[in-house]
């Protein structure tokens, strides 16, 4: 039997696949408890089945095509922008009931922005003003989400 491992170019790609698939399953199972209804009458369940199936399926592509192409070395895991990522959104879930969405989705993009190299300070700062204005035109006025834009830290 042939070593798969040895003929993989891009481990990378393949590694991501698998983590991709493993979480389409997941999300697959669990879509299950709820209803599917049909196309034109979707259920709570519909889309993250659908989701999780084009989710599978780029998992699957990715981890094949790791096995054509130039070999590609393995880059070392980022454990800083991950956790520069995940605080940035645990800050925001932590701050927009009490601060609003403006204050932390300011802080959601400015210290997710930290986890990019080469850090430039203007360009995100321009960045998250413009994204944090497109989230409070979008969410609170389009689409009508009870999302206080300034919170009970500014509101009496």
């Amino acid at each position: 039997m042939p070593n798969v491992l040895a003929s993989m170019k891009k481990p990378q790609d393949f590694f991501l696949g698998l983590i991709f698939l493993g979480v389409a399953i997941v999300i697959a199972v669990y879509s299950r408890q709820y209803d599917l209804g049909t196309t034109r009458q979707m259920g709570p369940g519909y889309l993250p089945l659908v989701i999780a199936l084009l989710l599978g399926g780029f998992g699957i592509l990715l981890a094949a095509r790791s096995f054509f192409g130039d070999w590609e070395p393995a880059e070392r895991l980022g454990i800083s922008q991950a956790v520069l990522v995940l605080g940035g959104a645990a800050l925001f879930g932590l701050l927009v009931r009490p601060a609003g969405l403006i204050v932390a989705a300011l802080v959601l993009i400015i210290v997710a922005g930290f986890a990019y190299r080469p850090r430039k300070r203007l360009p995100l700062l321009v960045f998250a003003v413009l994204l944090t204005a497109g989230c409070v035109i979008v969410f609170p006025w389009l689409l009508g989400q009870q999302i206080p834009v300034l919170g009970s830290w500014f509101v009496r």
